[in-house]
């Protein structure tokens, strides 16, 4: 790719946000799953407090949060891995990075977020042909 600076991940991510509540909890259960059932999955566990905001699908959405991140190495098999970390931080009603890894479906997206009728309605407003979905969005949001 001439002329364009290109980025070759060196790591792959997951990132949830987690009501501030819950993260001691979610935090615990990700050690012992490290310790104990996946021993070989060795990047850290990056943790965050962000304030809560107005952005309809924002993973801070009206609440204070933290956020837990883990990571695995492009070639290795750590896939159960992330599955299990999104299992623990599921029961917290976890809402994604958008920009990042994650395992949600059409039908977790009306919970996790209070206004996504409003926005499923200015989307199909503003794009009714759905010309801005790539699979990806199209899968979380017709």
């Amino acid at each position: 790719m001439r002329g364009w600076l290109r980025y070759i991940p060196n790591f792959h991510e997951l990132e949830y946000a987690i009501p501030v509540e819950s993260g001691k909890e979610a935090l615990r259960q990700i050690r012992e799953l490290m310790l104990t059932r996946h021993t070989n999955c060795i990047y850290p566990v990056e943790y965050r407090f962000v304030a809560g905001d107005s952005g309809m699908l924002s993973p801070y959405y009206r609440r204070a949060s933290v956020t837990v991140s883990v990571s695995g190495d492009p070639g290795i098999d750590y896939w159960s891995y992330l599955l299990d970390v999104d299992a623990i931080l599921q029961q917290y009603g976890a809402r994604p990075h958008w920009g990042k890894l994650h395992f949600n479906k059409a039908e977790d997206m009306p919970s996790l977020y209070p206004r996504f009728p409003d926005f499923q309605t200015i989307r199909r407003r503003l794009d009714p042909s759905a010309r801005f979905l790539n699979d990806h969005l199209r899968n979380l949001f017709e």
